[in-house]
């Protein structure tokens, strides 16, 4: 009996270091960090880049595409090349480096380039939206917006069009506010 806790103990699966197996910003700095500082759990637990955009661009990403989240892996690549570059950095483990307390700061000048340039992608977008509904009622608009595309354009494919204009307005919506939402917790 003395020996069925070390047998059950050697039976749990243990705590998973496997970066593929995870999807989330801070799960992915968490294992990045142990696979640099093996052990040192304590120290990488809250890990964040001093610039957290790559960060918050694949967080904001993950959130539109819940259900396909391979929409997001270029996003994703670019998070982790910059967490390996950080990572390896000469210094101690960043523990100090930015806790949940004490988040890293996007600096303002950068927040209102990603602002600006985020609103001129939902501007945009929004007007793709409209010009493909329009498409639908005004056989000129769609006579020209199918040869731009050089394509037919059946009524289905202006609708699909619409919506994925559409989507993408409320994506760059949603960055938007998660920018405001940011720089007004710091």
């Amino acid at each position: 009996m003395a020996g069925l806790p070390a047998i059950v103990t050697g039976c749990m699966p243990a705590p998973r270091h496997d970066l593929a197996s995870v999807v989330e910003p801070s799960e992915i700095a968490n294992i990045m960090c142990l696979q640099k500082h093996p052990g040192d759990e304590a120290a990488c637990s809250g890990m964040r880049l001093p610039d957290p955009t790559s960060a918050m661009a694949y967080g904001m990403c993950l959130q539109y595409h819940r259900l396909d989240l391979k929409a997001c892996n270029d996003l994703r690549a670019t998070y982790e090349a910059e967490l390996r570059a950080y990572l390896s950095q000469p210094g101690p483990a960043p523990s100090s480096r930015g806790t949940a307390a004490n988040p890293p700061q996007l600096p303002a000048q950068r927040a209102r380039e990603l602002h600006k340039t985020a609103e001129a992608l939902y501007k945009a977008t929004s007007t793709d939206a409209q010009t493909f509904e329009a498409a639908l009622l005004l056989p000129d608009i769609r006579q020209k917006i199918a040869a731009v595309l050089r394509q037919n354009l059946s009524d289905e494919k202006l609708r699909t069009l619409a919506t994925q204009a559409r989507s993408e307005a409320l994506y760059w919506y949603a960055y938007m506010q998660g920018l405001e939402q940011a720089q007004s917790t710091y």
